[in-house]
């Protein structure tokens, strides 16, 4: 079959392989690029654009209006509209009645720069009107421009292949299943723990489809789907990732997926430059389909347990949120008793012991120093550790001490080989120790030695157990950290674990620093953070890192605690630097200074997504920036809003009226369904025609806004009818039509 693995024999001959299947991955994703450049540059995308831009967004009340009239709706326009794209209203057709906005020109004062007044013009919306749009199907003329489409895949895939790549689906922890999906080709439901491929495809796209469906399995969890302001970016993203992946491993296996996954690739990127997101994913990318082709090739590639670590330390955080679930599932089905437990804690103190002893005069002490100086390096209140580089280095010694393979595989810390054999789950890591509330050691965070391959990620995690889930842990709360808090230190969130000594660490524990283990803060940290909020008296702080990643971890952290009656602060950290960075280059004053003078996190979220939305000149325009930033508001008390209510005014040029009134709508109920309208991502308009129509009431029951309608009303490029099914009501199950 294509892609059959031969051994190497020699580590030269294991180096060389690598190195041209490197090469081989490499050059591929670069013919990707220029592919999908191609289709989004041509005139086929040039005269679509064109077309889409001549069509209007609705408001809320309009979407519902155009839902009343004509359910059946796909998009709709003025009858202008539809003459300046080669359509005629057909005769006799009857309007479906909407608002339109009456503006007037108003002469107001503005204050010049030499603080003069002056009158000047502006435009001003005085009054509704009714007016009448069109349906397609109330037209006739020209077809409308269509962009490039995805082509079902024909013929057979190499033999054997199916099989392996649903042997990593099954080692995943995933069913997988074959049979109908609706519109889509494929479904990867992070709820039921499935993966189906349709039935009625041929081998070759059916095959193309478990691939790209076995990358989201590993790549991308439901908190990507949850709901918040970058919901569809992260969504697109994904779609982009899984096809790459797909498109990648397909090729390496002599499999042509062309015709479908340039034009699939294409449609989620929209308009923005191929080159640029591909580039962004490219990481993630490569690192995942080198683990696919690594079971694809593997002879004796460990269980399932190894095989979620290798994911891992390719770099994939997505996988690794996926993997926790995953192994959450499992850890839930055993019964524990009290003994059992005992002996885990005894067994996690033995390893820390282990580890903390391995740590003195090596390149992890040595880092730590470099880092964070001498001083920090040898504080063993930290409980730093190192762990060796051999296979089963702390598997021995556990087993010296008694401990049986049972319990070493529940630790969280030995895997089982699909041989039957334990080793260590951290090799060659510097080592961090994880405490529950009560002090215990619960787990570890391992941080790669800088050395290695740096595919591999920086943090490691241990495996969830009976006493962890890096979902409700907290690393920080113990040692230096609880001291700190008890003593009326500041909380401050930051992403990893050396953030978190280097706020500890920077402030003299004037601060401390607590990580989420790499994950979007959870109900049960946001919990937890407020228990520390409520010992320590002093506002939480959130210092994620200041990248595109860590503002949405930021945001994500805002809108948990603020539900908790919290109003954090964000640190001043500056542009491209994480604490950790702050404290190395900069030293300890400044991580003070960026602790205690930063603004607030509701200032900070609502410039963010101001900036987002770039310019901001029409009426219509304001209106909506308002609306969106007000959502940011919502979840705080009101003796909290004027002064961001004045700020928002100021920034979008609204009345503070207005704004007070979107905030007020927000905060009794309709904040969800607008924030799903203005983050909406026209890429979502992939799922065109696929959702069955309802009633306006069903709709503004939900709270949906015109996040469906939207959908329907105002398509733009992507698989075509049919390519991909996206359901609001199942937010765990991802990724329709492959």
């Amino acid at each position: 079959m294509a892609g059959k693995y031969r051994r190497a024999k020699t580590p030269a001959q294991t180096a060389a392989a690598a190195k041209a299947r490197e090469e081989q991955l490499t050059a591929l994703q670069g013919r990707l690029t220029d592919h999908v450049r191609a289709i989004t540059s041509g005139p086929a995308w040039a005269a679509w654009l064109a077309a889409a831009a001549k069509f209007h967004s609705y408001s809320f009340r309009n979407t519902v209006l155009i839902q009343m009239q004509a359910p059946d709706a796909t998009r709709v326009g003025g009858y202008n509209t539809w003459k300046a794209v080669g359509r005629q209203v057909s005769k006799g057709e009857k309007g479906i009645a909407i608002l339109a906005p009456v503006v007037r020109k108003v002469e107001v004062d503005v204050t010049a720069q030499d603080t003069s007044t002056q009158t000047e013009d502006r435009r001003r919306i005085v009054a509704f009107t009714q007016a009448y749009v069109f349906d397609i199907s109330q037209t006739q003329g020209e077809p409308l421009p269509e962009p490039p489409r995805p082509t079902l895949l024909q013929g057979q895939a190499p033999d054997g292949l199916w099989d392996q790549l649903a042997a990593q689906v099954r080692a995943a922890r995933f069913e997988l299943q074959r049979g109908p999906c609706g519109a889509a080709n494929g479904i990867t439901n992070y709820e039921t723990r499935t993966v189906t491929v349709r039935d009625d495809v041929d081998d070759l796209q059916a095959t193309k489809t478990l691939l790209h469906e076995l990358s989201h399995a590993l790549l991308h969890d439901p908190s990507f789907f949850t709901g918040d302001p970058t919901t569809a970016l992260c969504r697109g993203d994904a779609e982009v990732e899984a096809e790459s992946v797909a498109y990648l491993v397909a090729a390496a296996q002599g499999m042509s997926t062309d015709d479908y996954s340039f034009p699939y690739i294409a449609g989620w990127i929209g308009r923005r430059d191929p080159a640029e997101v591909l580039e962004a994913t490219g990481r993630r990318v490569l690192a995942t389909a080198h683990t696919i082709l690594d079971g694809i090739n593997a002879t004796d590639m460990v269980a399932v347990s190894s095989d979620l670590a290798r994911i891992r330390e390719r770099g994939q955080v997505g996988a690794e949120r996926a993997s926790a679930l995953l192994e959450s599932a499992s850890a839930g089905t055993i019964a524990v008793s009290d003994a059992q437990l005992d002996e885990l804690r005894a067994l996690l103190t033995d390893a820390q012991t282990f580890y903390v002893e391995q740590y003195p005069d090596t390149w992890a002490a040595l880092y730590v120093e470099s880092r964070f100086g001498l001083a920090v390096a040898n504080d063993v209140s930290w409980g730093f550790g190192r762990a060796p580089s051999e296979w089963t280095a702390l598997t021995d010694h556990l087993r010296g001490l008694g401990y049986a393979d049972e319990a070493l595989e529940a630790s969280g810390v030995c895997l089982r080989t699909r041989k039957g054999t334990l080793v260590d789950r951290f090799r060659d890591r510097f080592t961090l120790p994880v405490h529950d509330q009560g002090g215990q050691v619960v787990s570890f965070v391992g941080r790669r030695n800088p050395t290695n391959d740096e595919r591999a990620p920086k943090y490691l995690n241990g495996a969830q157990s009976p006493l962890f889930s890096k979902s409700e842990h907290l690393f920080g709360i113990a040692g230096p950290g609880l001291v700190g808090l008890e003593r009326g230190a500041r909380a401050v969130l930051v992403e990893g674990p050396l953030d978190a000594v280097a706020i500890t660490a920077g402030t003299g524990g004037r601060a401390v620093g607590v990580a989420s283990l790499g994950t979007a803060l959870t109900d049960a940290q946001a919990d937890r953070l407020t228990e520390l909020y409520a010992r320590s008296g002093q506002q939480i702080t959130v210092a994620t890192d200041p990248d595109r990643a860590g503002r949405a971890a930021a945001e994500r952290a805002y809108f948990a605690l603020a539900g908790r009656g919290q109003n954090p602060k964000a640190a001043a950290l500056p542009d491209g630097v994480d604490p950790a960075q702050l404290l190395t280059d900069r030293g300890e004053l400044a991580v003070v200074e960026a602790v205690e003078d930063g603004p607030e996190l509701a200032r900070v979220v609502i410039d963010h997504r101001l900036a987002e939305r770039g310019r901001v000149d029409s009426v219509a325009e304001r209106v909506s920036a308002a609306r969106h930033v007000a959502q940011v508001l919502a979840p705080l008390g009101q003796d909290k809003w004027e002064q961001h209510i004045a700020h928002i005014a100021e920034r979008v040029n609204v009345a503070p009226t207005t704004v007070h009134a979107m905030v007020v709508e927000a905060s009794v109920g309709g904040g969800d369904g607008q924030r799903r309208l203005e983050g909406h991502d026209p890429r979502e308009d992939l799922d065109r025609g696929q959702f069955v129509p309802r009633s306006a009431v069903d709709i503004a029951g939900e709270g949906l806004s015109t996040t469906f309608a939207a959908r329907r009303l105002a398509p733009v490029p992507g698989a075509g009818r049919g390519q991909v099914q996206a359901r609001p009501t199942e937010p765990h199950a991802v990724d329709r039509g492959r």
